[in-house]
């Protein structure tokens, strides 16, 4: 595959320009003329905090498919969404992305608040995503002959490809009977210096922690971190930090994404994975957090981005994250999952409005900051 980080660029440019490079002979054509008679080579810059491991193959496809080149950039696993994210911010007056391909919901959300992400024009209407007016520049509607629909769906971003949040354990230590199967049983004494979770400001981790503010009300999110806090929880760089302690012992209990968990069964770490919230008086449900794909507003390459949004939001690509320990979760009812995985609709889910979460999310980062990570 020949994408390429946009930070590389200039200086592969460079490289081009650079004497040494041609073979010396004096018949050779200036630059200007060589670089005039050689053929536009189209992009599309996608930010994506989506693990590249996953995110690779589905671009390497688009590229043999379209023609059309992806320059890459990703964020670091610490700092999950939250780099790109206050990366886009930085370059709201002069954006350089096209599309955002976001690993969660919450700050796609706040993108949009602030003014950050044109409305998708698309027609799949078994896609999840919440509803946008068209833009003023919209075009005229149009009869789509593929469906026969006359009015185009307007939406603010795409949702696909859930990750759950479940609970692992290490098997050596935590006895089938004695491991939790709700949120709330972590707060219980008995994990005191035995649980690890991800920063909650970056992430999913961010996300679900915040979204637990709506689930369990203000006075009882508050009294749950607090808990934790006060039994010795330990915060760690990432999800992936998190599975690799449960796994060495460090501690007992974590909790992940469903393709981090899945990673380290695979790879032979000693843990069990459980779906939370599923039974019992009253079950809050596991959180599903969905990819997004979002088009950037003043995209440098607007019909580029369509390309890229189009094709990422096949069925295929639900399908591809399904996969080999991938970990996602199809939001579609029609899309195959290997034998032993679900799909979204398969699992009892903890209710969310992430355009409601999204505005909530700078007040409920600060409140997690203060209760948890607070000297």
């Amino acid at each position: 595959m020949k994408t390429l980080r946009v930070t590389l660029l200039p200086l592969a440019l460079v490289l081009a320009a650079s004497p040494g490079c041609g073979d010396g002979s004096k018949s050779a054509a200036p630059p200007s003329e060589r670089e005039a008679s050689r053929p536009a080579v189209r992009s599309v810059t996608l930010y994506t905090s989506a693990d590249e491991v996953f995110a690779t193959p589905l671009l390497s496809a688009f590229e043999k498919e379209t023609g059309i080149r992806v320059d890459l950039i990703a964020d670091t696993e610490a700092n999950k969404t939250a780099g790109l994210f206050e990366r886009l911010l930085a370059e709201k007056d002069r954006p350089r992305a096209d599309v955002f391909w976001n690993s969660e919901a919450s700050r796609t959300a706040m993108l949009w608040d602030r003014g950050l992400l044109h409305p998708i024009c698309l027609y799949e209407a078994d896609l999840p995503g919440p509803r946008a007016d068209p833009p003023p520049e919209a075009p005229p509607r149009e009869i789509n002959p593929a469906c026969d629909m006359a009015v185009p769906e307007w939406r603010r971003w795409i949702e696909f490809a859930a990750r759950a949040r479940v609970i692992i354990v290490n098997t050596v230590h935590v006895k089938e009977g004695e491991a939790p199967k709700r949120m709330a049983d972590l707060a219980d004494p008995r994990w005191s210096g035995r649980l690890a979770l991800a920063n909650p400001l970056f992430g999913t981790t961010g996300s679900h922690c915040a979204a637990l503010f709506d689930s369990l009300g203000e006075k009882e999110a508050r009294d749950f971190f607090t808990a934790l806090r006060r039994n010795g929880l330990r915060v760690l760089d990432g999800n992936a930090a998190v599975r690799d302690a449960v796994g060495r012992g460090d501690v007992d209990v974590g909790v992940v994404d469903t393709d981090d968990a899945l990673g380290g069964i695979a790879r032979g770490l000693p843990l069990a994975m459980i779906w939370p919230d599923q039974d019992g008086e009253k079950p809050q449900g596991a959180f599903l957090i969905p990819n997004t794909l979002s088009k950037i507003k003043g995209a440098p390459h607007p019909a580029e981005a369509d390309a890229l949004i189009e094709f990422l939001m096949r069925r295929d690509t639900e399908a591809a994250l399904a996969k080999d320990n991938a970990g996602h979760l199809p939001l579609r009812d029609n899309v195959p999952v290997p034998a032993g995985w679900r799909r979204a609709t398969e699992i009892r889910s903890m209710p969310c409005d992430f355009g409601s979460l999204g505005t909530k999310m700078q007040e409920r980062l600060r409140t997690l900051q203060e209760i948890l990570l607070k000297k």
